[in-house]
């Protein structure tokens, strides 16, 4: 049975047909191999993607606005929740490659729930409070 991050991994890709393309394409790329943090890293950039194509007010931006929002709210309820493997692979992978982006990827970080939004301003901004 795959480990929690993989599964995780997995229910993404069931839940969200454009955040499954960027993974089939990475375990394309790796032969088959399953490496969770680098899909999720993946899964940044697919997340500014379609962020930016949330802005506008036509059809096919407000859905991509609510693939987003469905799938930062995933994110969120999974975080601390008691899964050791998926608190890591959420806070390494997506919160500190989030922090990474800086100026490229400011929208998304306005869509971080309150538990991933607490754990990135500690530890990817130095705040303390």
């Amino acid at each position: 049975m795959p480990d929690s991050g993989v599964q995780f991994m997995n229910e993404i890709a069931a839940a969200f047909p454009g955040a499954a393309r960027v993974i089939r394409a990475r375990r394309q790329e790796e032969r088959g191999d399953l490496l969770p943090h680098m899909e999720m890293s993946d899964l940044i950039w697919w997340a500014g993607e379609t962020y930016a194509s949330s802005q506008s007010l036509d059809e096919s931006s407000r859905h991509a606005r609510r693939e987003l929002e469905d799938f930062m709210r995933m994110l969120e309820e999974r975080f601390e929740v008691g899964d050791q493997d998926v608190d890591n692979l959420i806070a390494v992978s997506f919160l500190e490659g989030l922090a990474q982006t800086r100026e490229s990827l400011p929208g998304l970080r306005r869509l971080l729930g309150p538990r991933m939004l607490a754990w990135y301003r500690k530890a990817c901004e130095g705040d303390e409070t």
